[in-house]
């Protein structure tokens, strides 16, 4: 009898990512490479948290759309071995590229964040924002996020005897 492996394709962007209620931007994984990258999707619309009132999403949201793709990358790897999610911080940008202002009502982007380096909790992601619906992939946004995700992530941040 052969043990299959579990499978990232069973999980919903809710169950990979810390994040809770509206603060859910992603909608869907796409792709999961372990130890290398994963791509996930939203749709622009009226309903995004961040929309104006003309319906557009200011392009800056893209770094919280990136953040929360390589967020989904580490929950699945935790996932897949039983474990439970981690609490992780967006640091910065490095070479943030922006193509466009905001994303139109619509849109169907997709997130793509690929390991660059990651060791004792500091982490490095390229990421990029395509238009999905278009056949010339130039990103509409991409750059580099600085990523940190402490040792004691249930620390509590009031009492810093705790984290020590």
């Amino acid at each position: 009898m052969s043990l299959t492996p579990p499978s990232w394709q069973g999980f919903s962007i809710r169950q990979v990512i810390p994040h809770q209620g509206q603060m859910v931007l992603l909608d869907a994984i796409q792709a999961y490479e372990p130890e290398h990258s994963v791509t996930c999707s939203v749709h622009v619309g009226a309903w995004s948290l961040f929309h104006n009132e003309e319906g557009l999403v200011p392009a800056y949201v893209g770094m919280e759309y990136m953040a929360q793709t390589v967020s989904a990358f580490f929950g699945i790897g935790r996932r897949l071995v039983g474990e439970p999610l981690e609490m992780g911080f967006l640091l910065g940008t490095r070479r943030m590229h922006l193509e466009v202002d905001a994303f139109q009502p619509g849109q169907q982007l997709t997130i793509t964040a690929s390991r660059v380096y990651d060791y004792n909790g500091m982490g490095v992601f390229h990421c990029t924002i395509t238009d999905a619906k278009k056949h010339q992939q130039t990103p509409l946004m991409e750059g580099q996020i600085n990523v940190y995700r402490p040792s004691h992530p249930n620390a509590s941040f009031d009492d810093p005897v705790s984290s020590l």
